[in-house]
């Protein structure tokens, strides 16, 4: 019987406080885009993609992690963007702080070290607000949301009926 596969990923997790104010923030838009809006409990922005991996693969993840240092910082979205390729609806930064990049490289790098395969990625910081896009909104700026950044987290995907609901399954501080 094959191994049971999980879907995971590392991503910045917004405070519930921040989660309710990107959804009241975008939610006009949202209903003006159409498409599947995602859950407010689903909102984040991901860090690195792992993929799917067997249940032993998950203990790597978590001892990658671990081995990460890095500052905590402060990332700002401010600009609501329509994606042509991957059909979404985004709440993006333009201005991505230098220790988000740091964060990333340094999380890339400890996942090798544990043989996880990668791929490349052009990163640019935004929360998914909508999938299968009908309509593209011209790109706009939105009221500048200041994220607190002091941790990341390993999220398992599981796909249900209704959708991927994320579960967090592991936290790292950030110095």
């Amino acid at each position: 019987m094959p191994e049971s596969q999980h879907r995971l990923f590392f991503a910045l997790w917004p405070a519930d406080d921040l989660r309710a104010r990107i959804e009241r923030d975008t939610r006009a838009f949202v209903a003006q885009a159409g498409g599947r809006p995602i859950p407010a409990a689903n909102f984040h922005i991901t860090l690195v993609f792992i993929g799917d991996v067997p249940a032993a693969q998950i203990e790597a993840a978590r001892i990658a992690a671990g081995a990460v240092t890095a500052r905590s910082f402060s990332l700002s979205l401010d600009m609501l963007e329509s994606w042509t390729g991957a059909d979404v609806l985004v709440y993006s930064g333009e201005y991505p702080p230098p220790a988000l990049g740091t964060l990333i490289d340094r999380l890339r790098i400890s996942l090798l070290q544990q043989h996880f395969k990668l791929q490349r990625q052009t990163f640019k910081p935004h929360v998914t607000l909508v999938r299968k896009l009908p309509r593209r909104l011209p790109k706009q700026p939105l009221p500048r949301l200041e994220w607190p950044v002091n941790d990341f987290v390993l999220v398992e995907s599981q796909a249900e009926e209704s959708g991927s609901v994320y579960k967090v399954i592991g936290r790292w501080p950030l110095a």
